[in-house]
Protein backbone atom coordinates (compact mmCIF):
# COMPACT_ATOMS: atom_id res chain seq x y z
CA UNK A 1 0.00 0.00 0.00
CA UNK A 2 1.42 3.28 -0.86
CA UNK A 3 1.70 5.92 1.34
CA UNK A 4 -1.95 7.60 -0.54
CA UNK A 5 -3.54 4.44 -0.34
CA UNK A 6 -2.32 4.39 3.16
CA UNK A 7 -3.87 7.34 4.64
CA UNK A 8 -7.13 7.39 2.50
CA UNK A 9 -7.93 4.01 3.35
CA UNK A 10 -10.70 4.49 6.25
CA UNK A 11 -7.64 3.10 8.66
CA UNK A 12 -7.93 6.70 10.38
CA UNK A 13 -11.75 6.76 10.19
CA UNK A 14 -12.28 9.87 8.17
CA UNK A 15 -9.19 11.41 6.30
CA UNK A 16 -10.07 14.74 6.28
CA UNK A 17 -10.79 14.80 9.94
CA UNK A 18 -7.11 13.30 10.55
CA UNK A 19 -5.53 15.91 8.48
CA UNK A 20 -7.50 18.63 9.97
CA UNK A 21 -6.06 18.00 13.35
CA UNK A 22 -3.36 16.48 12.95
CA UNK A 23 -0.48 18.33 14.62
CA UNK A 24 2.63 16.75 14.08
CA UNK A 25 3.46 17.75 10.63
CA UNK A 26 2.94 20.83 8.73
CA UNK A 27 0.66 20.13 6.05
CA UNK A 28 1.19 21.91 2.54
CA UNK A 29 -1.27 21.66 -0.68
CA UNK A 30 0.92 21.51 -3.75
CA UNK A 31 0.45 22.11 -7.77
CA UNK A 32 1.19 20.31 -10.55
CA UNK A 33 3.28 23.15 -12.25
CA UNK A 34 6.03 22.07 -8.50
CA UNK A 35 5.77 18.92 -8.57
CA UNK A 36 6.58 18.90 -12.63
CA UNK A 37 9.94 20.45 -11.26
CA UNK A 38 10.65 17.81 -9.17
CA UNK A 39 11.28 15.39 -11.80
CA UNK A 40 12.12 18.01 -15.36
CA UNK A 41 14.38 20.49 -14.69
CA UNK A 42 15.35 21.37 -18.46
CA UNK A 43 14.62 25.56 -19.03
CA UNK A 44 12.62 25.45 -15.92
CA UNK A 45 12.74 28.18 -13.05
CA UNK A 46 12.13 27.38 -9.30
CA UNK A 47 14.01 24.20 -9.44
CA UNK A 48 16.07 25.04 -6.49
CA UNK A 49 13.53 25.81 -4.49
CA UNK A 50 11.28 22.58 -5.97
CA UNK A 51 14.56 20.30 -4.81
CA UNK A 52 14.61 21.63 -1.38
CA UNK A 53 11.00 21.04 -0.99
CA UNK A 54 11.40 17.37 -2.60
CA UNK A 55 13.81 16.37 -0.17
CA UNK A 56 11.68 17.43 2.62
CA UNK A 57 8.86 15.70 0.93
CA UNK A 58 10.49 12.25 0.72
CA UNK A 59 11.59 11.86 4.59
CA UNK A 60 7.90 13.14 5.15
CA UNK A 61 8.45 16.17 7.62
CA UNK A 62 5.36 16.81 6.18
CA UNK A 63 2.17 16.54 4.62
CA UNK A 64 1.79 17.11 1.00
CA UNK A 65 -1.84 17.21 -0.11
CA UNK A 66 -3.02 17.48 -3.38
CA UNK A 67 -6.41 16.54 -5.51
CA UNK A 68 -6.17 13.80 -8.19
CA UNK A 69 -6.54 16.38 -10.58
CA UNK A 70 -2.62 16.88 -10.19
CA UNK A 71 -1.97 13.27 -12.10
CA UNK A 72 -4.18 14.68 -14.82
CA UNK A 73 -2.53 17.73 -15.19
CA UNK A 74 1.13 16.14 -14.84
CA UNK A 75 0.29 13.34 -17.42
CA UNK A 76 -0.40 16.49 -19.73
CA UNK A 77 2.39 18.38 -19.03
CA UNK A 78 4.75 15.64 -19.54
CA UNK A 79 2.83 14.79 -22.86
CA UNK A 80 3.45 18.10 -24.25
CA UNK A 81 6.86 19.36 -22.62
CA UNK A 82 8.77 16.57 -22.49
CA UNK A 83 9.87 13.66 -24.20
CA UNK A 84 10.37 10.85 -21.25
CA UNK A 85 9.97 6.76 -21.51
CA UNK A 86 6.71 4.65 -20.21
CA UNK A 87 8.96 3.12 -17.14
CA UNK A 88 10.25 6.53 -16.06
CA UNK A 89 6.76 7.87 -16.55
CA UNK A 90 5.59 4.66 -14.50
CA UNK A 91 8.42 5.80 -11.60
CA UNK A 92 7.38 9.15 -11.20
CA UNK A 93 3.83 8.18 -11.00
CA UNK A 94 4.37 5.96 -8.60
CA UNK A 95 6.50 8.16 -6.62
CA UNK A 96 3.94 10.71 -6.38
CA UNK A 97 1.73 8.28 -4.89
CA UNK A 98 4.07 7.24 -2.07
CA UNK A 99 5.04 10.68 -1.46
CA UNK A 100 1.62 13.06 -1.85
CA UNK A 101 -1.90 12.20 -0.15
CA UNK A 102 -5.37 13.18 -2.95
CA UNK A 103 -8.17 13.67 -0.23
CA UNK A 104 -11.36 13.04 -2.01
CA UNK A 105 -13.47 16.49 -2.47
CA UNK A 106 -16.90 16.90 -2.00
CA UNK A 107 -19.71 18.93 -4.04
CA UNK A 108 -18.86 21.93 -1.85
CA UNK A 109 -14.73 21.79 -2.81
CA UNK A 110 -16.07 22.11 -6.38
CA UNK A 111 -18.23 24.94 -5.42
CA UNK A 112 -15.65 26.43 -3.33
CA UNK A 113 -13.44 26.32 -6.40
CA UNK A 114 -15.42 28.18 -8.81
CA UNK A 115 -16.18 30.68 -6.18
CA UNK A 116 -12.46 31.38 -5.69
CA UNK A 117 -12.39 31.58 -9.78
CA UNK A 118 -14.51 33.94 -10.71
CA UNK A 119 -12.72 36.33 -7.51
CA UNK A 120 -9.76 35.73 -8.56
CA UNK A 121 -10.44 35.63 -12.67
CA UNK A 122 -7.90 32.01 -12.57
CA UNK A 123 -9.15 28.79 -14.07
CA UNK A 124 -11.10 25.95 -11.97
CA UNK A 125 -7.86 23.85 -12.23
CA UNK A 126 -6.00 26.31 -10.55
CA UNK A 127 -8.49 27.35 -8.39
CA UNK A 128 -9.46 23.53 -7.11
CA UNK A 129 -5.90 23.52 -5.12
CA UNK A 130 -6.97 27.08 -3.62
CA UNK A 131 -9.87 25.70 -2.17
CA UNK A 132 -7.95 22.76 -1.00
CA UNK A 133 -5.75 24.93 1.07
CA UNK A 134 -8.78 26.87 2.08
CA UNK A 135 -10.51 23.60 3.01
CA UNK A 136 -7.29 22.28 4.91
CA UNK A 137 -5.93 25.49 6.36
CA UNK A 138 -2.46 24.62 4.55
CA UNK A 139 -0.44 27.04 2.55
CA UNK A 140 -0.78 26.23 -0.79
CA UNK A 141 3.20 26.32 -2.98
CA UNK A 142 2.75 27.00 -6.68
CA UNK A 143 5.04 28.23 -9.37
CA UNK A 144 2.60 30.57 -10.95
CA UNK A 145 3.87 33.88 -10.16
CA UNK A 146 0.95 35.28 -11.68
CA UNK A 147 -1.58 32.77 -9.68
CA UNK A 148 0.19 33.36 -6.73
CA UNK A 149 -0.35 37.29 -6.50
CA UNK A 150 -4.01 37.22 -7.81
CA UNK A 151 -4.89 34.68 -4.74
CA UNK A 152 -2.33 36.78 -2.32
CA UNK A 153 -4.77 39.78 -3.06
CA UNK A 154 -7.47 38.46 -1.79
CA UNK A 155 -5.57 36.76 1.67
CA UNK A 156 -5.29 33.62 -0.02
CA UNK A 157 -2.55 31.07 1.86
CA UNK A 158 -0.55 30.46 -0.98
CA UNK A 159 2.94 30.83 -1.45
CA UNK A 160 5.15 31.13 -4.55
CA UNK A 161 8.07 28.37 -5.02
CA UNK A 162 10.69 30.84 -5.26
CA UNK A 163 9.66 31.87 -1.90
CA UNK A 164 9.16 28.64 0.24
CA UNK A 165 12.71 28.61 1.24
CA UNK A 166 12.11 31.04 3.28
CA UNK A 167 8.92 30.55 4.29
CA UNK A 168 7.75 29.70 7.44
CA UNK A 169 4.36 28.29 8.06
CA UNK A 170 4.30 28.56 11.76
CA UNK A 171 4.39 31.55 13.53
CA UNK A 172 4.82 33.70 10.24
Amino acid sequence: MNYSEEQNSGEFSGIDKFIIQEKSREIFVLDSSVIFKWFYSENESGTEAARILYEKATLKNFYILSPELLIYELLNIFRFRTNISEKLLEDIIREIFNILIFPKLDRKSYIMAYEISRKIKASIYDCIYIAMSEIYKAPLIAADKKLCESAKSLNFNIVFLDDFVSFKSKGN
